[in-house]
């Protein structure tokens, strides 16, 4: 069953904010050469040091 709540949330007060989560990627063969987290912290990396 889905309850559905009818509170308006500019009336009670919500934040809305967008809110970063971690996430953690967990590899299967964890000899491959791949790497998700060191492309996704070096492409953030380089998108913030071309705007800033």
């Amino acid at each position: 069953m889905i309850y559905v709540s009818e509170a308006d949330p500019d009336e009670e007060g919500y934040d809305l904010a967008f809110e970063p989560r971690n996430v953690f990627v967990k590899r299967k063969d964890p000899k491959s050469d791949y790497k998700l987290g060191e492309e996704l912290g070096s492409c953030a990396f380089l998108l913030n040091s071309h705007w800033f």
